[in-house]
């Protein structure tokens, strides 16, 4: 076999872990209005679930980063218990009744989901500054592949299986990502002095925002950007039966949107070559909410699916140049820190407004209002964002 086909055995667990995580994001969160509706949920009662599991998801980050930067658990470790509290939480969501108590495990799944991708970014940056051969666009890629995949199949499959098709899905993919973490090295840590020293000295969080204004600029700014992103995953049920769709369609809006990642995910390393992660981080922004604005303009399937496609300009760029900048900016000790905020913290804050807002407007005014008032938001976050990555830029070149 030649050298250039070889995968290393931490590339092949890394590339699992993004699998499984991925697939699970595809249940817990791409078809959550499809599993709730089914349960007697109204849109509105989804979006305060969803809304509370981003909420309580931004009030654990800051605590399970820290005890990962003081070394009480590690990473490897934290995430075999978040995956662990996914699968108990869906066991019972599927044994167990009542819309209080359905309600208050689907918020713990997505406490537990929403904070598996900084940490597994994470560590995907630690290992590849290492040289333990793990490339983490490629590995990123290979999530997004199957996130498209299970979107499109899942579809499909509920019509025939029925709704037991979506836990079952999640405790198969749940496993698979214990078991790549498991298999995975651990304990890799890295030193502060690998990278730039332009956050300030590590500690509280208060102390670093106070010394990063403009990575906070940029957090709210991805908040907006996040709470029309979150409509648009959230609500893509109901804004593909607007478009005279189905359950089917959806899943293929999900899945095209998730299968245009990969190209993007599989070259940043080459494309940051060229302008750097931060270039590609404003590019990224302006993708978001030129996908919103044809969204709210599309009419018909075809045409959501072209505007679902333009997730290539948006997300899948914001995920490999979010990280890399992160890595590259900010100190060892606080890349757990900046992970969170421009993550889970951020992605968070915006899901509870768009799982909220999103949830009222279409039970009070419809699909239309709330795709006009997230684009209105979701254009406010791009130029707030811009504003923070090029204050963060011009920081770091004056260091």
């Amino acid at each position: 076999m030649e050298k250039g086909f070889r995968i290393s055995r931490p590339m092949l667990f890394y590339s699992l872990l993004n699998i499984g995580l991925w697939v699970q994001f595809v249940c817990v969160q791409g078809y959550a209005s499809v599993l709730l509706l089914d349960r007697g949920f109204s849109s509105y009662e989804i979006g305060i679930v969803l809304a509370l599991g981003n909420l309580f998801s931004v009030i654990f980050q800051p605590a399970l980063s820290s005890a990962t930067d003081k070394g009480l658990v590690s990473v490897n470790k934290l995430l075999v218990l978040l995956e662990i509290l996914i699968a108990a939480g869906f066991i019972l969501f599927v044994v167990l009744s009542g819309k209080i108590i359905l309600g208050i495990l689907y918020v713990l799944l997505f406490v537990g989901l929403n904070n598996l991708p900084p940490f597994s970014n994470n560590l995907g940056m630690i290992y590849a500054s290492k040289n333990i051969g793990v490339d983490y666009g490629k590995a990123r890629g290979l999530g997004s592949l199957a996130y498209a995949l299970v979107s499109m199949a899942l579809g499909i499959i509920l019509g025939g299986a029925g709704i037991i098709s979506i836990p079952v899905c999640t405790l198969i993919f749940a496993f698979v990502a214990i078991l790549a973490v498991i298999k995975l090295p651990a304990d890799v840590k890295e030193e502060a002095g690998d990278v730039l020293e332009n956050s300030g000295n590590s500690g509280s969080y208060l102390s670093f925002c106070k010394n990063n204004p403009f990575l906070i600029i940029f957090v709210i700014g991805v908040c907006l950007i996040f709470t029309m992103h979150q409509i648009l995953n959230v609500y893509a049920y109901q804004i593909a039966v607007n478009a005279g769709g189905s359950e089917a369609d959806m899943g293929f809006m999900l899945g095209l949107a998730a299968f245009v990642e990969i190209f993007i995910l599989f070259t940043f390393i080459y494309m940051e070559k060229v302008g750097g992660p931060g270039l590609w981080l404003i590019i990224s922004v302006i993708g978001f909410s030129l996908k919103a604005v044809v969204i709210l303009v599309a009419r018909s399937i075809p045409l959501l699916l072209l505007a679902y496609a333009m997730q290539a300009i948006g997300y899948a760029i914001y995920v490999p140049a979010s990280v890399s900048f992160a890595d590259k900016i900010f100190s060892g000790n606080d890349k757990n820190k900046v992970q969170g905020m421009v993550y889970t913290v951020a992605i968070c804050i915006g899901g509870v407004i768009g799982s909220l807002a999103g949830g009222y407007l279409i039970d009070s005014y419809g699909v239309s209002l709330m795709l006009t008032v997230g684009c209105i938001i979701s254009v406010i976050g791009t130029v707030l964002s811009i504003i923070g990555v090029r204050g963060m830029l011009i920081k770091n070149k004056s260091a």
